[in-house]
């Protein structure tokens, strides 16, 4: 097992040199953090934008269905236990 990386202290760093480095990553979260608002801005622009052409929900969540298929490493226990739940969920739907 990998043992965890002790976080370098503080106390070997000069005051100056202390300030320095967190006023360059407070920067660099900031621009980060800032990137990542304006991607989820304009994914919601462009989720409204196609709202009118296509059902976005109904595609949203295939996309996340195909990303999850396509991550399984053992295909054939995956598709097994799919149709095992999906005969269940029918089921489950008669039955009510």
């Amino acid at each position: 097992m990998a043992r965890k990386k002790t976080p370098p202290s503080t106390a070997d760093l000069q005051p100056q040199e202390l300030k320095e480095t967190m006023r360059e990553f407070l920067k660099r979260l900031t621009n980060v953090d800032n990137e990542l608002e304006d991607l989820r801005q304009a994914r919601k622009e462009l989720l409204e934008e196609f709202s009118d052409r296509v059902d976005v929900q109904m595609l949203t969540k295939a996309m996340q269905v195909i990303k999850v298929e396509a991550g399984v490493s053992r295909k054939s226990t995956y598709d097994e236990l799919k149709v095992l739940l999906l005969d269940n969920f029918v089921n489950d739907l008669v039955d009510a």
